[in-house]
């Protein structure tokens, strides 16, 4: 089975906040651009129940197949109300999926790592995800977890927090530029050791610059600065990437989240890493 590309709609977060896209015009988009999956992000519904019942229309014109879901959780919080929050941002998001028919939801872990020894946020996230993945398994939903940069953000940490929840309904999405995010990971090396849990991932680029460049930002467990660039034109060796979780016996969709200065155009910046994409996955 053949990589499969896709864009996530937060690649157009500027305009999806502004007003000048909603859903079905991001769908519309992605169907001209030749896309074969989309993902959508809890937050930026409109009217979110007209919304859901007129998805699959906008997705059977466009020939587009909804590849994953995803809303926002920090469990790394020492307040019972902010905890409970992100309970229930999950729960409602693992009924959307149910109820738009996405079998994959990204959820983070923690979005602060400072003030947490390693222990703490282990136990933190299992306990935590424990406590959600059986109406995940209820719904046919699998919870996936993306290396966001807080907690879990290495490989292993992942890994760790993937074993410890110990669910059929609970994985990897392996996001390929936020493992500069973490001091010494290596981006392809990170990819490889996770390959066999992920079900999902997230294509982005990073330039890496030294610390005291002063125009990035200094990752917390990092001695560098990093910038969200156009893919193809930063540090992650994403053709490796892809080469690696296919042959480890991903078959899913690469969904593109594009950032990055060098464009203020978001359809410019999708576009300069679909052809790309493409062009790796083509390549001998």
């Amino acid at each position: 089975m053949a990589l499969k590309t896709c864009v996530t709609n937060y690649s157009f977060a500027k305009s999806l906040r502004g007003g000048q896209m909603n859903v079905e015009q991001f769908c519309d988009f992605c169907g001209k651009a030749g896309f074969e999956g989309v993902e959508l992000i809890s937050y930026f519904w409109k009217d979110k129940d007209a919304e859901m019942k007129a998805l699959p229309a906008w997705l059977k014109r466009n020939k587009l197949t909804l590849a994953g879901y995803g809303t926002r959780s920090n469990f790394l919080t020492r307040k019972p109300e902010e905890i409970e929050q992100s309970n229930e941002s999950i729960r409602v998001a693992i009924e959307d999926s149910k109820r738009i028919g996405a079998t994959t939801c990204r959820v983070f872990g923690g979005s602060r790592f400072e003030g947490w020894t390693q222990d703490e946020a282990l136990a933190q996230m299992i306990a935590s995800f424990k406590k959600l993945t059986p109406a995940a398994e209820k719904a046919g939903v699998c919870l996936t977890i993306e290396n966001h940069g807080g907690y879990p953000a290495t490989a292993d940490e992942v890994i760790a927090v993937i074993e410890g929840v110990n669910s059929p309904c609970f994985a990897s999405l392996l996001d390929t530029g936020n493992f500069l995010t973490v001091k010494g990971e290596d981006p392809l090396a990170a990819a490889k050791k996770l390959a066999p849990y992920v079900r999902h991932v997230h294509v982005k680029d990073m330039l890496r610059l030294p610390a005291g460049f002063g125009k990035g930002h200094k990752p917390a467990r990092a001695d560098y600065e990093i910038q969200p660039c156009l893919i193809g034109k930063g540090a992650v060796p994403n053709k490796d990437i892809f080469a690696a979780l296919k042959a480890a016996g991903y078959d899913g969709y690469l969904s593109i989240e594009a950032e990055g200065p060098d464009t203020d155009d978001e359809i410019e910046r999708v576009m300069f890493g679909l052809a790309n994409i493409r062009k790796w996955l083509t390549a001998p």
